[in-house]
């Protein structure tokens, strides 16, 4: 699993999910997780500061000595997990592998020998896989893995947001307030800010949130030179008028800001590509296709169109569709799948 923060939600949201009769299952995870988790067993990496290669290597040993006979891993990379798997494959015999697809389709589609491994891994061992978009699936479907891969759309967080209070930001009412944050906060200023005349928008106001971010503050420009902690981008979401989403190459992994503003029913400007394409016929904000986003940020700013234009009955499909009800029992539905 990942240091730190990463993927942490999803990685709690997932043991909720699990089916009641998984409930005597171990974990095996870095310390940074484990204490963010209601997990009784728990073999522990204490050191988070390991480099990616040692971090796989350091837990793929405590896995090694565990009894269970269904492994599910939430994060790994396409190479050294499954190279280790097969080295030690006496460990594995008779195994069943459950495997998280986050951000392995594009390695797969690039090729190299580097793929290997998952291939030969998901070839000799009992291996099914999680597909978290459509999009994903069907890629994976083209790659050869119709027979292994399984689609569960990724969970919403609504089960988080129990007794939240937000901050409020000040943000000016009569301006539609905008907020980019974190990675899609680097593609607006490196893509977008330097190729459109974003004063134009003049009842726009775009709200930048990251660190290192090479951009000016102007009128309708504000930079926001931080990492947001939790409590703060919770607010940011349950105040803007939208999370825009600059990002056109979003490939086929799923986006976790997206189910964030799902679940705080913050409205979205999105494109129509990806895990976006998902909610297109969802009245959840405004979808662009990369030549019409200058005549969309126009409409947005001539109708002034507010958070309050999406009532929050609209977001209620979407819920349904990412709950973590029907992740556990579709969840259940792929264990029994072996």
């Amino acid at each position: 699993m990942n240091r730190e923060e990463s993927h942490l939600d999803f990685n709690k949201s997932f043991i909720k999910a699990i089916p009641s009769e998984y409930s005597d299952f171990k974990f095996i995870g870095n310390y940074s997780h484990v204490k963010h988790l209601n997990v009784d067993k728990a073999s522990l990496l204490n050191k988070d500061a390991y480099s990616w290669p040692k971090r796989v290597i350091s837990l793929f040993f405590k896995l090694l000595f565990s009894n269970k006979k269904h492994i599910t891993v939430l994060a790994f990379e396409n190479y050294f997990f499954p190279t280790l798997t097969i080295l030690f494959f006496p460990f594995f015999i008779g195994k069943r592998f459950t495997l998280v697809i986050h951000n392995n389709i594009a390695s797969f589609i690039s090729g190299g020998l580097k793929n290997i491994p998952l291939r030969f891994m998901i070839v000799f061992f009992n291996v099914k896989l999680i597909c978290l978009t459509e999009s994903g699936k069907e890629k994976m479907d083209e790659l050869g893995f119709s027979k292994s891969a399984n689609f569960i759309p990724h969970m919403n967080y609504c089960h988080f947001k129990k007794g939240f209070n937000s901050t409020n930001l000040l943000y000016q009412e009569k301006k539609v307030n905008i907020a980019i944050i974190g990675r899609q906060a680097h593609i607006f200023a490196n893509k977008i800010a330097p190729k459109i005349n974003l004063e134009i928008y003049k009842n726009l106001h775009f709200h930048v949130y990251g660190l290192g971010i090479n951009l000016n503050s102007s009128k309708n420009i504000s930079l926001i030179k931080k990492r947001l902690s939790v409590h703060e981008f919770r607010s940011v979401l349950a105040q803007c008028d939208f999370c825009f989403f600059p990002n056109i190459e979003v490939g086929y992994r799923p986006s976790g800001i997206l189910l964030d503003s799902l679940s705080n029913k913050c409205p979205v400007f999105a494109p129509l590509e990806g895990h976006f394409s998902e909610f297109k016929n969802e009245n959840i904000g405004v979808f662009y296709a990369e030549a019409n986003l200058q005549d969309k940020l126009m409409k947005i700013n001539s109708d002034r169109i507010k958070r309050y234009n999406f009532p929050d009955e609209n977001f209620k499909e979407s819920l349904n569709i990412t709950s973590l009800d029907l992740f556990s029992q579709k969840l259940s539905d792929h264990y029994l799948s072996f």
